[in-house]
């Protein structure tokens, strides 16, 4: 279809993404990507695909806004960026963000499968369900975008949506996997459709009776008080947040209060978190990725180390506390290695500690290390 057709009218703009995006879940891709000056393009078995002619700024624009409300333009102009969702009726759904960029108008799409995985699907530590089936407590959900985090907390909610009585309010912005009331009642709110903010429709499901709270993402000083609190008060809250490993996500949170404030919320932090689980995906092959988790449980080791701000020095205890239920991203990749997935040069690429895990695997083969093939700079 050529871009020039999509300036005639909204229908047909929405007709040429729908076509688009029909191209990609045909195709079992991933993203779409739709960027003034560049084709729209297809990301299919983690391979960027061209599937048309450069978009001009005018065409992206028009392309944008005949996915919008007139709610979701007024933000959009606003705050110059806008998440919302978009489906194929009958097919399939989609996450998207509109930005603006080069004073242009742009969007990326993220495929969001109709069904929620069943957690034995997923090739993650059956340990993790300990977790969603706790009565109280913050357990962090952390990783960079893209690396499955969403699937996996749809994939948490809904093991204890299926074994467990209780209410759990979803706030997302937008929803993207949708949970039928099972042996839980499962209350999901929009921002944006249903609340003005994270921080609105989290207050109000304070006063809705939940058992668990499953926040979407935290983004703000303002959210992340508000998970605290919900924990504080005896509920269970899981939530999102753009983190790349456990330390890292600490002092995160450390970083959205101000200097005079830390002491008084690490204590709370300290208090009420039970876990953080990071995720990252690893390319196994062109149609295959596997999921790979560092696992932090707040023990009395790491307890303190929160409480004083000291996120640097956890690392050491993660790694110590396999017997504890904790585990480092390199024991996934030494599981993947172990079982044939990867080769020893992938894993090493994607190690943390390309020394120790370089030792376990030589070790598995029966052949130690000789000095010469030690990494001077290992943990990178």
């Amino acid at each position: 279809m050529e871009p020039s057709t999509v300036t005639d009218g909204i229908e047909k703009a929405q007709n040429f993404v729908n076509g688009l995006l029909k191209e990609l879940y045909d195709r079992r891709g991933t993203d779409l990507y739709v960027i003034a000056g560049a084709p729209p393009t297809l990301r299919v078995n983690g391979q960027l695909v061209r599937a048309g002619k450069p978009l001009k700024p005018n065409q992206c624009e028009t392309l944008v806004i005949s996915l919008l409300d007139e709610r979701q333009r007024r933000l959009l102009k606003q705050e110059k960026t806008l998440n919302f969702a978009w489906g194929l009726p009958g097919l399939a759904r989609f996450r998207v963000n509109a930005y603006f960029q080069r004073g242009a108008l742009s969007m990326v799409f993220r495929y969001i499968p109709s069904e929620i995985p069943e957690f034995a699907t997923l090739n993650l530590p059956s340990s993790l369900l300990e977790l969603i089936t706790a009565k109280r407590g913050l357990v962090l959900l952390v990783g960079s975008a893209g690396q499955g985090k969403s699937t996996t907390m749809a994939s948490l909610i809904g093991h204890r949506n299926a074994t467990q009585q209780g209410h759990i309010v979803m706030v997302e912005d937008p929803i993207e996997f949708t949970h039928n009331h099972k042996k839980s009642l499962v209350t999901q709110r929009e921002v944006g459709s249903d609340a003005q903010s994270f921080g609105e429709a989290l207050r109000s499901a304070l006063r809705q009776t939940p058992d668990v709270i499953a926040v979407g993402e935290i983004r703000d000083r303002e959210s992340m008080q508000l998970a605290l609190s919900a924990a504080d008060t005896g509920h269970l809250c899981i939530a999102s947040l753009h983190a790349t490993n456990a330390t890292q996500a600490i002092d995160r949170i450390i970083h959205f209060y101000d200097e005079d404030q830390r002491s008084h919320v690490m204590m709370d932090l300290a208090s009420n978190l039970n876990a953080v689980i990071a995720q990252r995906l690893i390319q196994i092959d062109e149609e295959t990725s596997r999921p790979i988790v560092e696992v932090m449980r707040n023990t009395s080791g790491i307890r303190p180390l929160i409480r004083e701000g000291r996120a640097d020095e956890i690392r050491p205890f993660i790694a110590r506390g396999k017997e504890q239920g904790m585990m480092v991203f390199d024991d996934g990749l030494f599981e993947l290695y172990s079982e044939g997935l990867i080769d020893e040069e992938k894993a090493l690429l994607y190690a943390d500690s390309v020394n120790d895990l370089r030792l376990r695997i030589r070790l598995s083969k029966g052949v130690g290390l000789s000095d010469d093939s030690i990494d001077l700079m290992p943990n990178r």
